[in-house]
């Protein structure tokens, strides 16, 4: 592969289609990110409109798309993409546990929606799990453990087919080893550098700081609460068998997203979007609870109804209406992103096009604005500063890459946790290689933090 990446291919695919439609730009991207979040609130519209009306399914939608800014703060993450997957396997879910036929079939679509989802981000496939899970329980409980096992099957081959096909496209472009080392092998290994008690970390995400200041958190929460007491409920006023199987779904999930979340080392805010189905469904679950005390033929019953869910969407929205225009019209408020930008000038100013640029970290936003390509396919270093995952040959190839193809500039983003030039692996030839590179640069400029290194002039 041409360039090393964890990210799982679909990642890659949708990126392309963006840029091709954006010209280049990053534009074109951005438009697809905003028909996924479009798609995401209409096929949850749909969803919560199926058990509790227009009204709530309103208001719901209001409510969790105006709570997002905390935890999708300026966007382009991964999980932007899995949102609509997630509703709509959630959505189809609904529909194949009222139907008796076709349940292979059925839960075939809904397995297609999970391995679309695992190439896209792995990490986001807890709804699955959770129809899983569901399945076998249920199957056991109520001793229709065979009809259940046709839906698993159809869960597994949809899912699996996704997988395979995927994996024998790059078998047939000689690239397989490089597709499972970096989008199995190294996430794995990710996953598995936690160095923090696991139950605390649970613990701690009962009372996430990303979202204990989002009312649609408690919102669904409490929601949830409910709607797990009255799935226990069997009297006349008990709720529809179907609606409490997804209840029951939904509630399995959040206990899966708390793991998956809590599995990394590192936990970030954008992770929580795997949150944003179940807890829009819950929070449409408490509200209709609510509406339903102003139901009713009276005018004044309607007009209470009204003003109410008024009034709810004004509480949860003025707090992140101000927050919606600052990540809209200032998009680089973070201090890494404002010295991004000087870098991206910096390099636009004092190097060709056809000249090549390192970055030491993850920045690979300026070799993406400026158009500068990286001498080797190690684009960000993850791979070679990671113990335990990193290999001798990989850090021989990139040091090799660098002697060879000398980019013009190498420039250190100053990570505490990326040294510059330390590697997780070591050795005589390693050490023997970086001094023969380093020595080609001398330091040039810093730039808020930054330190710039120009390839010597041979003359």
């Amino acid at each position: 592969m041409a360039v090393w990446d964890h990210k799982p291919p679909m990642v890659f695919l949708i990126n392309a289609i963006g840029l091709k439609l954006g010209g280049g730009s990053y534009w074109g991207v951005w438009a697809i990110k905003v028909i996924s979040l479009a798609l995401s609130i209409y096929i949850i519209f749909l969803l919560l409109e199926k058990y509790f009306g227009p009204l709530t399914a309103i208001i719901t939608n209001i409510v969790w798309v105006v709570n997002l800014p905390p935890i999708l703060r300026l966007g382009n993450f991964t999980t932007e993409y899995t949102i609509p997957l997630q509703a709509m396997a959630l959505f189809l879910t609904s529909i194949a546990i009222e139907k008796s036929n076709k349940h292979f079939l059925r839960f075939f679509v809904i397995g297609l929606l999970g391995g679309l989802t695992f190439m896209t981000k792995q990490s986001a496939i807890g709804l699955w799990l959770a129809i899983g899970i569901f399945l076998v329980v249920e199957g056991i409980v109520k001793k229709t453990l065979i009809p259940n096992l046709s839906k698993l099957a159809g869960i597994a081959v949809g899912a699996l087919s996704v997988i395979l096909l995927t994996a024998t496209f790059f078998a047939s472009q000689g690239a397989f080893a490089d597709f499972f080392d970096q989008t199995i092998k190294f996430n794995f290994f990710y996953v598995q550098r936690n160095y923090v008690d696991m139950f605390n970390r649970i613990l701690a995400l009962l009372n996430p700081k990303e979202l204990r200041v989002l009312p649609v958190f408690y919102m669904a929460g409490l929601g949830a609460i409910i709607g797990l007491s009255k799935s226990l409920e069997k009297t006349k006023f008990s709720l529809p068998a179907n609606l409490k199987k997804l209840i029951m779904i939904a509630a399995i999930d959040i206990l899966i997203e708390i793991l998956l979340v809590n599995m990394p080392y590192t936990t970030y805010s954008h992770y929580l979007l795997t949150f944003c189905v179940t807890m829009a469904f819950f929070t449409g679950f408490l509200l209709s609870i609510f509406f339903e005390t102003f139901s009713g033929e009276d005018k004044l019953k309607t007009v209470q109804q009204s003003l109410t869910a008024i009034l709810i969407v004004l509480f949860v929205s003025f707090p992140y209406l101000e927050r919606w225009d600052t990540s809209l019209r200032e998009r680089n408020r973070d201090r890494r992103q404002e010295t991004n930008v000087l870098a991206i000038d910096y390099v636009l100013h004092e190097t060709d096009s056809d000249d090549s640029i390192l970055i030491w970290g993850a920045e690979t936003a300026v070799n993406f604005y400026t158009k500068r390509t990286s001498p080797t396919r190690y684009v960000y270093q993850y791979p070679l500063t990671s113990p335990g995952y990193t290999s001798r040959t990989q850090v021989i190839e990139f040091l090799s890459d660098l002697k060879e193809n000398s980019p013009e500039l190498i420039i250190d983003s100053n990570r505490s946790d990326m040294p510059f030039f330390v590697f997780a692996e070591d050795s005589d030839e390693i050490e023997l290689l970086r001094k023969e590179v380093l020595r080609n640069y001398s330091e040039e400029i810093e730039i808020d933090g930054w330190i710039v290194y120009r390839l010597n002039n041979p003359g």
